[in-house]
């Protein structure tokens, strides 16, 4: 009697069999009529066994994502090693909204060649009663070890010598913003779990993983929980933060219904801040949806400011990195409101979101935040989400066989309070079975919610997402894209193989594409005097394919010429008709197509102006 045929007697054997052997091999033999009885028996197993295999990433019976990481070399920018220059003007808070400025002499005195004496003054920073117009208070003289009071948040201080009586030159202009604790906090009845949430764009799990070591080796050493799975459900920013903050899409968000947002916190005796480090950038423009005066505490009227340079690789906001403001923003307001509620947001975008930043630079200044925080005591009760929008497709990533696993699958880590852990043993357990289920933002956003749930405050389900559910829960090992509120154009629960552009079907489908992106182009409506130039496909980057339901599907990267613009389309082979999948994504980088009336249509349109007639 052969080994096989002693297995079916004997199921103890089976099972042995049946771990042993790897998954995709063993699928042959489970089709066989003799193994279909200890089908069920094996994907048991298999959820048990198969969370230490590297060769993926997530390996469910409706998603399995391969570890792509393994395969997909990053290249980091080149370190340009400029700085930000060397700040001589100090300002500490010493408690109930008072600073007290410190000035480095010998720091200072390298701004001027000439043997002056130099005098400081600092003037508060506020936004006009229009919400939208910057303006500052008079500028007040003040010496080493000055203490004022904090009346608003952005400081600028300038300091000057005197070259005659009538003539002064500025030789130092540093920019500050502190937290200025609310006066009067709605006290909750119960003890909450506060949130904090830290945001970096453009930060797939396998960047951070190759970027920011020191990062992930302070997670991992404390047992940070990383969700391998985790989805972008756009092409951008805002439409994942809308998504995990309010649990609609983007498009049936505007002003008006975002700053209830924040309502529900503040109802529940919540300190709120929210704020990223340059909205200048078109795909990280907060701005437009959640408006500055939303939350208690914001710092956009900080980064209004004029004294904004780039350095090198590095965004600077006076004599610091903007993104490094950030930080020592969050940390002030976690310090601030420890013994309260509170609810922040910060996102970074200039370490990480452009080709030639890097993220590298801050990783030390991130770790440096957790170990601060957790030195306030305040990692006791808080929940702390590091998460981000989308990955990598700019640069030499567009052509890359594996651009669309990094593109599709950005990072996210949880830390979940010890206390927390010890009063709800078995929804810390679920969120660390989730590790390795199929997530999107829309499910962050019902985990918020919970948050708040659990502190008796408030409940709530994501709209776009009736299926989704809160990391507290244990997911399905059957759910698929669609029960997470992910367009299939964003899934990444594929398994893609190359296919030669030459085949017929691809060929085709690589005209379809240049075709609608020219159709695209050519109506897209723009301001008066200016068009869109005719894009022709100048290569293909790549083309991959994989079957789903009986249909084969083609994924096609172009680039367009004039302006050398990127695009990745999904195309449909239903073995009678091509059809392609909506929406065709960019893959340039975002700011191109600024004569576009409707922003959508931007990354379709190289602008020209039209002939004055």
């Amino acid at each position: 009697m052969n080994f096989f045929m002693r297995c079916l007697i004997f199921p103890t054997c089976l099972l042995f069999v049946l771990t042993y052997y790897q998954y995709d091999s063993m699928m042959n033999y489970l089709q066989m009529p003799f193994f279909k009885s200890y089908k069920s028996i094996y994907n048991k197993l298999v959820t048990k066994h198969k969370y230490g295999n590297q060769e993926f990433l997530i390996k469910t019976p409706r998603c399995s994502i391969p570890n792509y990481t393994k395969y997909l070399k990053f290249t980091n920018t080149t370190h340009m090693k400029a700085s930000c220059g060397e700040r001589a003007v100090f300002i500490k808070q010493t408690g109930n909204n008072k600073i007290v400025f410190e000035i480095d002499k010998k720091k200072l005195s390298k701004y001027t060649k000439k043997k002056r004496k130099i005098t400081c003054c600092y003037e508060f920073g506020l936004i006009g009663f229009d919400n939208d117009t910057f303006m500052y208070t008079r500028c007040i003289p003040f010496q080493n070890g000055k203490e004022i009071n904090l009346l608003h948040e952005v400081v600028t201080v300038t300091c000057s010598t005197q070259i005659s009586k009538m003539e002064t030159d500025i030789v130092y202009k540093d920019s500050y913003i502190l937290v200025k604790k609310k006066d009067k906090i709605k006290s909750s009845t119960t003890k909450p779990w506060n949130i904090l949430v830290l945001g970096m764009s453009t930060m797939s799990r396998g960047r951070i993983y190759d970027a920011m070591p020191r990062t992930v080796q302070y997670l991992q050493a404390n047992k940070w929980l990383d969700y391998r799975g985790y989805h972008t459900v756009g092409d951008e920013m805002l439409p994942n933060v809308v998504s995990l903050l309010t649990g609609k899409e983007i498009t049936t968000v505007n002003q008006n219904c975002s700053t209830k947002i924040w309502d529900k916190f503040r109802n529940a005796g919540y300190i709120t801040a929210f704020g990223d480090d340059y909205f200048q950038l078109p795909d990280g423009n907060s701005k437009n949806i959640f408006p500055p005066f939303s939350t208690d505490h914001h710092v956009w009227p900080y980064f209004h400011v004029k004294y904004k340079k780039r350095k090198g690789n590095i965004f600077c906001t006076g004599y610091s990195p903007s993104g490094k403001h950030l930080l020592d923003y969050a940390h002030q307001f976690v310090d601030t409101y420890k013994r309260n509620n509170f609810f922040g947001m910060f996102w970074i975008n200039t370490f990480s979101t452009r080709i030639e930043t890097t993220p590298r630079l801050i990783d030390a200044d991130v770790v440096a935040f957790f170990e601060n925080i957790n030195k306030t005591g305040s990692l006791n009760n808080t929940f702390v989400l590091l998460l981000s929008d989308h990955g990598m497709s700019f640069g030499d990533f567009k052509k890359y066989q594996d651009t669309y696993y990094e593109k599709r699958l950005p990072m996210l880590f949880m830390w979940v309070p010890y206390e927390f852990q010890k009063l709800y043993s078995k929804e810390f357990n679920n969120t660390k079975i989730n590790q390795y289920r199929m997530l999107s933002p829309h499910d962050v956003y019902s985990t918020i919610i919970d948050i708040l749930t659990f502190s008796n405050h408030t409940n709530a389900s994501s709209e776009a997402c009736s299926q989704c559910t809160s990391l507290f829960k244990e997911i399905s090992l059957q759910r698929k894209c669609a029960d997470a509120g992910v367009d299939d154009v964003w899934c990444a629960c594929h398994f893609l193989e190359y296919i030669d552009d030459n085949n017929v079907r691809v060929s085709k489908s690589i005209k379809l594409v240049a075709n609608y992106i020219q159709n695209k182009s050519n109506t897209v409506k723009t301001i008066p005097y200016m068009k869109c130039d005719e894009l022709h496909i100048k290569t293909v980057l790549r083309t991959q394919t994989y079957s789903e339901n009986n249909k084969i599907y083609y994924l096609i990267a172009v680039l367009m010429s004039p302006g050398n613009f990127s695009f990745e389309a999904k195309v449909l082979d239903d073995g009678k008709d091509l059809s392609i999948v909506l929406p065709v994504m960019s893959l340039s980088r975002h700011g191109r197509g600024n004569c576009a009336i409707d922003p959508n249509d931007r990354a379709f349109c190289l602008c020209n102006i039209t002939a004055l007639t």
